[in-house]
């Protein structure tokens, strides 16, 4: 009789921990889709942050330079427009500097159509309005 009552015992615990393991892979499931739903997020942010961005290559570099300044030179000397330092929001170099190559600069500017014109007038042909 105790014997009976022991096993039946371990049937009920043995059931409520299967049952304990499957709400766990059902949780780890859901875990994974959120985890996929937070990284398209991220995704998306990130590509919507970068609509702001330019990135421009082959500028010399010196050292403790204001980027923002040389960002500003540079469009204004080079390109049919005339912008401020107050365009631009943030700049910086990327990458790890390396002897003598010159590092990209990113520049952040507050508005997208003002990215868009810059884009523009760089790939407008020279000497064409």
């Amino acid at each position: 009789d105790e014997t009976l009552r022991k096993s039946i015992h371990n049937m009920i615990i043995s059931h409520h921990n299967d049952d304990q393991n499957g709400n766990d892979v059902r949780q780890k499931q859901n875990f994974n889709d959120d985890d996929g739903i937070l990284e398209a997020k991220i995704d998306d942010l990130e590509r919507h942050n970068r609509t702001f961005c330019i990135r421009l290559l082959g500028i010399s570099e010196e050292a403790k330079e204001d980027t923002t300044l040389k960002i500003v030179s540079i469009i204004n000397n080079n390109l049919d427009m005339s912008i401020t330092t107050n365009d631009i929001e943030n700049s910086h170099h990327i990458g790890k500097r390396i002897n003598d190559k010159n590092r990209p600069i990113i520049a952040r500017l507050y508005s997208r159509s003002l990215r868009l014109q810059t884009l523009r007038s760089a790939y407008k042909p020279q000497g064409k309005n």
